[in-house]
């Protein structure tokens, strides 16, 4: 039997060592070049579409099982990605669907508008048209295969397409004393809508909405029932609304009044021609401010005397008056309230009406307080919703204690009862 000396079983463990060695070198070599930036998985991230560049990232790969790691960090392009967006909330993605994006930062030239996780930035909006710069951070997450960080940003040009304008009309049908509202949104900037009708009175005035006018339409109680159409116009957009009143049942009052106090009022010419000079060159004024917020409220409380759109036969008269307000019955002193935040455009005494408010409350919807024992306003102050305003009395065309309460749009008077309730559209109208 032969043996194997020392020094030749020294050389053959060593160069068995030495293949093995090479063996393992050649396996790492494979595999550390298998590690390089080939093997980086492409990632992309759009934004509506459009393609954000890569600025930034790096990747490891495991090696050997995990007894090494590459790590690469590649150089990526100096030049940035610019997109022009025309929406204020453009879709986010990213590719292959194992990309999780992490962190959403947009940023302008006075700042940071948005930094957050991208669930958030999917309710985000672009605060306007103009210049942004887009960042993004996220991961990818290949278990043995690898795992890696991404940078993409972009330069982003916002420009919002210019809507049209919108036109709305609420109610479609009314009845004789109802009140309408028309709304022009998305108003090009330095229009002001314009309408007509053969309601009447159509006078626009700027809306809690940005971009947005609206316009009060009375529906007067004597108004011919039947169809009426609103044309309306912003800037060069033009729309005819179409609108069918419908017949109201107003009560029928006979009243007695002496014939002294129908001589000093109603039928005297001087208290008539003052009424005329003071009071009737208010109907068509109004302010583009609105100051009343929420429901009215009813400015006393009592007996209602006289509904609103009664016909009433004076002292036998064959031709009936038409009342266009609410008569409330209540005892002389009794404190009236005001129904809603305005301005007083008239307080004093007349001899047709007596002690008289005229209140605007914006947008030409006014109230109109007759009768009143007291006042305690002045021409010209701006009251609030509660605020008092004076006392119920006899003055005037009046045949005993009690409010004469009216609400007026232009020359048309409307009935009160939807503004005490909050059933009128002009709540909706603005945003209430």
């Amino acid at each position: 039997m032969n043996r194997i000396s020392p020094r030749r079983a020294l050389t053959i463990g060593l160069t068995a060592l030495l293949l093995a060695a090479l063996a393992a070198g050649l396996v790492l070599w494979r595999q550390w070049a298998a590690a390089g930036e080939g093997s980086i998985p492409a990632v992309s991230v759009t934004l509506d579409g459009g393609e954000l560049l890569q600025h930034g990232g790096s990747w490891e790969t495991p090696v050997l099982g995990g007894l090494l790691t590459r790590r690469l960090d590649p150089a990526y392009p100096a030049l940035g990605a610019i997109l022009t967006l025309d929406s204020d909330q453009p879709a986010l993605a990213a590719a292959p669907a194992d990309a999780a994006l992490t962190r959403v930062r947009v940023s302008d030239g006075g700042g940071t508008v948005f930094d957050g996780a991208p669930d958030a930035f999917a309710a985000f909006r672009f605060p306007g048209d103009g210049d942004y710069f887009f960042e993004v951070w996220g991961s990818l997450d290949r278990g043995s295969a690898g795992r890696g960080d991404f940078y993409f940003d972009a330069s982003v040009h916002l420009e919002l397409p210019v809507p049209e304008p919108e036109f709305s009309l609420s109610p479609s049908v009314a009845r004789q004393g109802d009140l309408l509202t028309v709304t022009v949104r998305h108003v090009p900037d330095g229009t002001v809508p314009s309408g007509q009708s053969g309601l009447g009175y159509v006078r626009f005035v700027p809306a809690a909405e940005a971009g947005a006018y609206t316009a009060l339409v009375p529906v007067g109680y004597a108004r011919e029932p039947g169809g009426y159409t609103i044309e309306v116009t912003a800037g060069q957009a033009s729309a005819s609304l179409p609108v069918t009143v419908a017949e109201s049942d107003f009560e029928v009052q006979q009243m007695t009044i002496s014939e002294e106090i129908a001589d000093e009022t109603v039928n005297s010419q001087a208290a008539n021609w003052e009424f005329h000079i003071t009071v009737v060159p208010l109907y068509d004024t109004a302010s583009d401010e609105q100051y009343w917020s929420g429901a009215f409220l009813q400015p006393v409380e009592g007996r209602i005397s006289t509904p609103y759109g009664v016909k009433r036969y004076v002292n036998g008269s064959a031709t009936p008056e038409r009342h266009g307000g609410v008569d409330i019955a209540a005892a002389l002193g009794t404190p009236v309230q005001c129904p809603g935040d305005g301005v007083v455009e008239y307080a004093g005494f007349l001899q047709l009406s007596g002690n008289t408010i005229v209140l605007e409350h914006g947008g030409g919807l006014k109230s109109y307080f007759y009768h009143m024992d007291s006042l305690n306003v002045a021409t010209g102050d701006r009251v609030e919703k509660g605020q008092l305003l004076g006392a119920v009395g006899t003055t005037g065309y009046s045949t005993g204690p009690h409010l004469h309460y009216e609400v007026k749009i232009g020359r048309e008077s409307v009935s009160p009862w939807p503004l005490f309730d909050g059933s009128s559209p002009i709540f909706a109208a603005a945003g209430e």
